[in-house]
């Protein structure tokens, strides 16, 4: 599995609301199950799309762009913690 479907995945089951006895408690707090049907569609929806942003992130962002961004960058996260990546131009 490569690094960008890695991420992907964590961030889908992060957001996605997959916990059963959690539906199970919204609908009988809610005393329907319309609540509990639309938190997990909507839940999931964004989780789908959430994953989805980040997998084309990943795709528009390689290792050489990610690469090239934090030498020339003097803010970027990386030189904070003192890391020095040698890119070839």
């Amino acid at each position: 599995m490569s690094m960008g479907s890695g991420l992907t995945l964590l961030v889908f089951f992060a957001i996605a609301l997959q916990c059963v006895s959690t539906l199970a408690i919204l609908s009988k707090e809610s005393e329907s199950n319309v609540l509990a049907l639309k938190m997990f569609a909507g839940y999931f929806l964004f989780a789908y799309a959430a994953a989805l942003g980040v997998y084309q992130l990943g795709r528009y962002c390689s290792a050489d762009t990610f690469a090239l961004c934090a030498s020339q960058c003097p803010w970027w996260p990386i030189r904070a913690f003192g890391l020095h990546l040698n890119v070839n131009h």
